[in-house]
């Protein structure tokens, strides 16, 4: 029996020694081959967690650790599913013992899983736009790397929405530049409408707004937001290429401003307009002798009703500009609002006390001393007015009346006028003088001013004889009638004895003739329309000119053919035939009679560009919203709908003509029309682009 127990504790004492042996030897083949190992470096991404579709992207590839970017990295995206397999692959292949980590092809896996993007360039980067929206997991592999670093992206879609610029606060009666602009782009959104809404009306258009937007039926930019906003707000205006409307607010109050257009989402913005300060106004002589009793009328300057109970004061050069000194001191360094300064504290310490005004807002009062006075109105609660006055003899001073630009050889005719009673001057000599000599006289006079020679002693006629051509004298009506014969940039200068001269600038050359067209902006299908051309510069009708109506998605093709003639014909601008053109893309409507009228009634909905043509002109062009009307079971029109942009078009290639240009007129410029979006645009061939060109250069070198 005892040998039987020793012999099974032997045993038990052999095992005990084998097995505690195994886990050691298994210890120290697993340090052996860890130590055969080296570590792998582990890649990192980084990436925007958000970003719409079309919204160009940057990811960053770089080694975790040293945070050194990484060149030559593949990135890749993968869906939600694949990611999942696409870690637990990755897992499992780097777990398994059987494959040396140099071997391990971790891009095989990427390419199976993902969607290959681009390789990373020296600065370990790449710039990839997703164009369908969804949840993406970003990897990125490399020989020699682990992978482990990933990065989730989210892809919205590209929803349109409008922003709004506008100041916080405005006084009644200041105009206000409202922009509209794309939330995502910046850009400004031509074609926008603009509201304004009260805060009540702004509280329930938003529970409105909220309510369809809980319709998951309807897209959120497909909602019709013009339509809910017209029954809350009041409609300021469209805005234009600039994205820009103007207002005037005549009601003080907070508004809630609202831009809505189709396929965006509203723009909204806050404008608080405060109550306009009520102003002073004064009314007197500019001038007056010594010792006359002058009538001195204060009012305000918002109704012109007289104001009773306002001081009036008189300053002297000196102490006004004192006092205009110090009101600007305590406008920029103190919180006080000009409404809210003691303005009458100020005159009593710089002015010379008047009177106060009667009920008729009137002081009567004679100077005793010559010189230059600084008139001051003041009045609790008002701004202050103001108004020079010179006391004693003052020299007539002449003023020219004549236009700014004319044809050569056409008469035109000068008018020479008192300035301070505003009549004619019979017996002025009138003179031109070209720029170069306009100058020199400019100087001379100059000196003779820094030498305090008088006005009176001042002979103006011998100095302007110098300088200048004599065109004529004066008649009774103070006029003279001139044409010029040669083009060029012209000081006119009327001088008389005792009189201090007039000048005015003309410039004479030869302007192109150009087409202008008037025409309501807007107006309903099936009511007639009548469309009046006249000449631009002398504004009389021009009969014989024929109209056209271009649709909205031809006006961008009628741009650019118009630009491409343009820029053949150069300065003859007037001897290219555009009627071949514009009937290409247009529809007749007819021909002016001898008022310059043509009357025409739309059947069809639309904005239109409306196209007078005529030869040796240029085109007239104005832009024509037509509205459709909704009538209720009776046929009574309930609401005019269709109301879209009818600004004046005036984009790159079509502006109206200036008067002033004497080289050759700018284009008039129609709408840039979105041509890809519709299919309707009209297609120009290059047979018929060919031959209207063709034939306007056989035009232009036959008039040459």
């Amino acid at each position: 029996m005892k040998k039987k127990w020793f012999g099974m504790v032997s045993v038990l004492m052999v095992l005990a020694v084998l097995f505690t042996g195994l886990p050691a030897m298994a210890q120290a083949d697993t340090d052996d081959e860890t130590g055969a190992r080296p570590l792998c470096p582990t890649l990192g991404i980084r990436a925007p967690r958000l970003a719409m579709v079309g919204q160009e992207v940057t990811i960053t590839v770089y080694e975790q650790g040293s945070g050194t970017p990484v060149e030559g990295a593949f990135v890749f995206a993968l869906s939600r599913d694949n990611a999942e397999i696409f870690k637990a692959e990755v897992a499992a292949l780097r777990e398994d013992s059987t494959i040396a980590d140099a071997d391990k092809d971790y891009r095989s896996l990427a390419d199976v899983y993902g969607e290959f993007i681009d390789i990373t360039d020296e600065d370990g980067e790449v710039r990839h736009t997703f164009d369908e929206a969804g949840w993406y997991l970003l990897v990125t592999v490399k020989g020699g790397y682990y992978p482990g670093g990933f990065a989730p992206i989210a892809i919205r879609p590209a929803v349109k929405a409008l922003g709004i610029r506008a100041p916080q606060t405005a006084p009644v009666g200041e105009e206000v530049t409202i922009t509209v602009f794309d939330r995502v782009t910046q850009e400004p959104v031509e074609g926008a409408l603009v509201f304004a809404l009260s805060p009540g009306a702004a509280e329930a258009l938003k529970e409105e707004i909220a309510l369809y937007r809980g319709d998951e039926t309807v897209a959120a930019t497909e909602i019709d937001y013009e339509s809910l906003v017209r029954m809350y707000g009041e409609l300021l205006d469209i805005t234009d290429e600039d994205g820009e409307v103007r207002h005037t607010f005549d009601r003080a109050g907070r508004y809630l401003l609202v831009a809505v257009k189709p396929h965006y989402l509203p723009g909204f913005a806050q404008i608080t307009i405060k109550p306009m300060v009520k102003a002073l106004g004064i009314r007197a002589p500019r001038t007056a002798p010594v010792g006359e009793e002058v009538t001195i009328t204060v009012f305000e300057r918002g109704t012109g009703e007289p104001v009773e109970g306002a001081f009036v004061f008189a300053l002297s050069r000196d102490n006004a500009e004192a006092l205009k000194a110090e009101i600007a001191t305590l406008r920029e360094h103190s919180a006080t609002d000009a409404a809210d300064i003691d303005y009458k504290a100020l005159a009593d310490i710089y002015g010379e006390f008047i009177d106060i005004t009667d009920e008729n807002g009137e002081v009567h009062h004679a100077f005793d001393e010559a010189g230059w006075y600084l008139l001051l109105a003041v009045k609790l609660d008002y701004l202050p007015a103001f108004r020079p006055i010179h006391i004693g003899t003052v020299p007539t001073a002449l003023v020219i009346r004549a236009p700014r630009t004319a044809p050569v050889g056409e008469v035109v005719t000068i008018g020479v006028f008192d300035r301070n009673t505003g009549g004619p001057v019979e017996g002025a000599g009138v003179w031109a003088l070209s720029r170069d000599n306009a100058l020199a006289l400019n100087e001379e006079m100059s000196s003779l001013r820094e030498e305090a020679v008088s006005a009176a002693d001042t002979d103006y006629e011998a100095l302007v004889h110098i300088y200048g051509e004599f065109i004529d004298w004066t008649d009774e009506n103070g006029e003279v009638r001139h044409a010029f014969d040669e083009a060029g940039w012209y000081l006119l200068v009327a001088v008389k004895p005792g009189c201090y001269p007039g000048f005015a600038p003309i410039r004479v050359g030869e302007f192109a003739k150009a087409l202008g067209i008037r025409a309501p902006r807007m107006d309903p299908v099936g009511q007639e329309v009548t469309i009046g051309v006249f000449e631009r510069r002398t504004q009389s009708p021009v009969e014989g000119a024929g109209v056209w109506a271009v649709s909205r998605d031809n006006i961008g093709v009628l741009k650019q053919e118009i630009a491409q003639l343009r820029e053949k014909a150069g300065t003859a601008t007037n001897d290219v035939d555009f009627e071949p053109l514009v009937s290409l893309v247009g529809e007749f409507i007819d021909w002016t009679d001898e008022n310059g009228e043509v009357r025409h009634t739309f059947e069809e909905p639309g904005l239109y560009l409306l196209v007078a043509v005529k030869g040796g002109y240029y085109p007239g062009f104005a832009p024509i919203q037509i509205r459709s009307l909704s009538v209720d079971a009776s046929g009574n029109v309930l609401q005019a709908n269709g109301l879209k942009q009818v600004q004046a078009l005036q984009v790159n290639g079509l502006r109206p003509v200036q008067e002033e240009q004497a080289n050759g007129p700018k284009l008039v410029q129609a709408q840039q029309a979105d041509v890809s979006a519709s299919p309707k645009v009209f297609r120009w061939t290059n047979t018929t682009r060919n031959q209207v060109q063709l034939n306007s250069q056989t035009e232009i070198a036959e008039a040459d």
